[in-house]
């Protein structure tokens, strides 16, 4: 149950690292003639950066080395890619609902749309049509979660030195919900282990929406069980 034509992938592709580019330019002011270099304190861009480079990789395999039956680079890097930019688009549509309404134009407006919710939702619709089925083992779930942690752990690390990471509003951290010194240590580590749930939850879906996918297209014990 997937689009097996290597061009429409290809299309598909193509597209999406244009949106990315494009909005991750606008995160970073570049069409203000500058480069925020501080925009790399925040999980969404360095997410949808994480997730720019692999479709980069992913197209230029696909177009120059893939073997006709393959679809994906690596099921693995590409769940973690994918899950980050979905957890981006989830927090920044529930927690940071608030951020439309700051923008100061129709420039940066633009550059949050597409890093908070055109990218992640192509970036999910690609898995969805164009990857075969049956590639997200059972403990991959629990691999993606590295990559929000990594995170987490540096932002605790960073908002300690100097001045913190600035979120526009004169907090040390990048996000509200983060912040320690406004909401307490239980409440932090509460949303925390929200956001935890959360991620693990998507990627679970995300399992079980692979494993049925593949049961009905018959192709779940086509590749090992330790393909990445």
């Amino acid at each position: 149950m997937y689009c097996r034509s290597r061009k429409a992938s290809l299309l598909f592709k193509s597209v999406l690292i244009l949106f990315a580019i494009i909005g991750l330019g606008l995160q970073f002011r570049v069409n203000e003639g500058r480069f925020e270099f501080q925009m790399f304190n925040f999980f969404t861009v360095l997410s949808n950066a994480f997730n720019l480079v692999y479709f980069m990789m992913d197209f230029l395999w696909l177009y120059n080395a893939a073997p006709p039956e393959d679809t994906t680079l690596s099921p693995l890097a590409k769940g973690m890619s994918t899950l980050g930019v979905a957890l981006t688009m989830v927090i920044a549509n529930t927690l940071l609902i608030q951020m439309y309404t700051m923008q100061t134009s129709t420039a940066q407006l633009v550059g949050v749309v597409i890093v908070h919710i055109i990218v992640p939702a192509m970036s999910v619709l690609d898995w969805l049509i164009f990857d075969k089925k049956g590639q997200i083992r059972a403990w991959h779930p629990l691999f993606w979660i590295i990559l929000p942690y990594m995170y987490l752990g540096y932002a605790m690390i960073a908002a300690h030195i100097g001045q913190g990471i600035s979120n526009f509003t004169g907090s040390r951290y990048p996000y509200p919900f983060l912040d320690v010194e406004k909401l307490g240590v239980p409440r932090v580590a509460l949303s925390v282990v929200i956001i935890t749930v959360i991620f693990i939850g998507l990627g679970y879906l995300a399992y079980f929406i692979d494993q049925w996918m593949a049961r009905k297209a018959g192709t779940l014990a086509e590749k090992p069980a330790d393909y990445v």
